[in-house]
């Protein structure tokens, strides 16, 4: 559900445009290219979740819910994306990233109640979970379809994902944080107890 939720929220039109700008151009069409890199994203969405959460603990905001731009430098960094002689890799390239991922939905007209709440709770120059998301695909085009290794953003984040990000990171950002609550705490007899004590 939570996949769902968070590519329902990345998946704006905005996003959409840039997809479609930064595609390749050949015969598959926006919409397929999209649930290719829905389907990635759903695919690791366990791993992905776990280094989010893990890098939001890093950070100075000591929210676990965003990720600060020093986090996400950091992440780039463990996973030696940033490169200062690329083309479309240098910390600057990866900074407009950041910023332009961390803009906040506007439309012409009225916003939905639900777009203004989220707008709301969007924390200025840090990334939510679903911008953490638009993040990985616009990081893995710069990094492969604009160095020309891939022609499609999904190729291009499963290469990231799969061959920068997971064998890089710490330990630490592949634990999985609920694996003591479902071992633990999701269970009748604990909620037997915590019922009775409430």
């Amino acid at each position: 559900r939570s996949v769902a939720l968070d590519w329902s929220r990345c998946h704006a039109e905005r996003f959409r445009t840039w997809v479609q700008k930064e595609g390749d151009g050949g015969a598959g069409s926006l919409d397929s290219e999209l649930s290719e890199v829905k389907d990635c994203l759903c695919k690791h969405r366990a791993f992905i979740y776990n280094v989010f959460s893990y890098y939001c603990s890093l950070g100075a905001m000591h929210d676990r819910f965003v990720i600060g731009l020093l986090e996400y430098h950091r992440l780039l960094r463990d996973a030696e994306i940033t490169d200062q002689a690329s083309k479309a890799c240098k910390a600057s390239d990866l900074d407009t990233i950041f910023i332009s991922t961390n803009i906040e939905e506007r439309a012409t007209g009225t916003l939905s109640s639900e777009q203004r709440t989220l707008n709301d709770l969007n924390v200025d120059r840090a990334l939510m979970r679903f911008e953490f998301f638009q993040c990985l695909v616009r990081v893995a085009v710069a990094k492969y379809i604009k160095h020309r290794q891939c022609a499609e953003a999904s190729e291009a984040l499963e290469r990231l994902v799969g061959d920068d990000i997971r064998p890089r990171v710490p330990p630490e950002a592949l634990h999985d944080c609920d694996a003591f609550r479902r071992a633990r705490l999701y269970d009748r007899s604990t909620n037997e107890v915590l019922s009775k004590n409430q």
